[in-house]
């Protein structure tokens, strides 16, 4: 049930993305097709087209979630953490 609800919901937020971005459908199937032959590393022609993945957004995702449970476990003074914006995983 939560697997369709979130598919349901991904749905409805890229449908609205693409709508006040003005994407077209035919860019999602150009971009399904880049995959599709990096996947299978057909060379292309155009090398500009090279979708590749940018790990900083994930890894400031990773950082910001690990933070505050690394300064729960450490023994020093609360205070020091809340002056860096951590005070909702001391109380």
């Amino acid at each position: 049930m939560v697997c369709v609800c979130e598919m349901l919901m991904d749905i409805i937020k890229h449908s609205f993305l693409a709508k006040f971005n003005d994407i077209k459908p035919i860019v999602c199937s150009k971009f399904l097709e880049e995959l599709c032959k990096q996947t299978l590393n057909i060379q292309t022609d155009a090398k500009k087209n090279k979708l590749t993945f940018v790990p900083l957004a994930p890894a400031c995702v990773v950082i910001r979630v690990l933070t505050p449970v690394y300064a729960a476990r450490l023994p020093c003074n609360p205070r020091l953490w809340r002056y860096f914006g951590f005070s909702s995983c001391l109380q």
